[in-house]
């Protein structure tokens, strides 16, 4: 977080064959002094250049509730272009939500419908059935109807989708849950600290890691862009050449067991 306004999250992909972190794409989020999201802009690693792919922003009205969520697709000579719409209606009694989904229509340059859902929320505000209308990419007409129930002690929930038969003028049955809740008295199993000493720091040439009782911990060194730098397991070597990097400070991440240590490093 930036000044409270801004967040970046980078996404890396692992192969399991060469244990090397790649770095898929970037997506930045802009927040409101509130603390609502008020824009994300997704960005992909393409030959090593991260590359503008989609926007999206989002209005809110006088509740802070969404009111209209934007959808806007990259375009290299063009840069960001509108491309659909979601905007949102809300009624308190009976409760429900409506979903209005909608095309940029760069012939006619306006907004078209494609399509509307609603949600409808049981008396304890529950999700109780959703309903949701339009047109496929085949240009075809869709309804379909979602009921989601409990029964009275709420150990079972079906969960029934059905859709509209033009033919016959009805709905019918397409796919059928049910789930069976029980109360389970279970507690995650405690571990211990986990802990790998990390020196000299500041460090000129190298850092060492030391490994302790665990030597299949496995280490990240990340810029503090968020590029990771170093991917390894201290098995290998407990140390990494750091001489060439330029001044300033390093983000390590120690992973075992499924616990992490992390901290920071000083170039100098």
């Amino acid at each position: 977080m930036i000044d409270g306004k801004i967040m970046v999250h980078n996404t890396y992909h692992r192969n399991f064959g060469s244990g090397i972190w790649h770095h898929l794409g970037k997506t930045q989020y802009t927040y409101t002094a509130d603390g609502l999201k008020e824009k994300e802009i997704r960005q992909e690693n393409h030959l090593g250049e991260l590359k503008n792919t989609e926007k999206f922003e989002y209005l809110y009205d006088m509740q802070s509730r969404l009111k209209e969520r934007l959808y806007y697709k990259w375009i290299d000579t063009l840069g960001f272009v509108k491309s659909k719409k979601v905007e949102y209606l809300y009624n308190d009694q009976p409760r429900y939500q409506v979903e209005i989904y909608t095309f940029w229509d760069d012939l006619n340059m306006t907004w078209k419908t494609s399509g509307k859902r609603i949600d409808y929320f049981a008396e304890d505000n529950s999700l109780d059935s959703i309903y949701d209308r339009g047109v496929n990419y085949a240009g075809e007409e869709y309804r379909r109807l979602t009921t989601v129930q409990f029964n009275s002690d709420k150990t079972i929930l079906d969960y029934t989708n059905k859709e509209w038969d033009n033919d016959t003028n009805s709905w019918f049955t397409k796919t059928f849950h049910r789930w069976y809740f029980e109360d389970y008295d279970w507690q995650p199993k405690e571990k211990e600290p986990f802990d790998v000493s990390v020196f000299p720091n500041p460090a000129s040439d190298y850092i060492y890691f030391g490994k302790g009782p665990d030597p299949d911990v496995e280490a990240y060194i990340y810029s503090a862009s968020g590029m990771l730098l170093v991917s390894q397991k201290l098995s290998q070597t407990n140390r990494i050449y750091v001489g060439d990097w330029p001044i300033g400070v390093y983000y390590y991440v120690l992973v075992y067991d499924h616990r992490t240590s992390s901290g920071s490093i000083l170039k100098l």
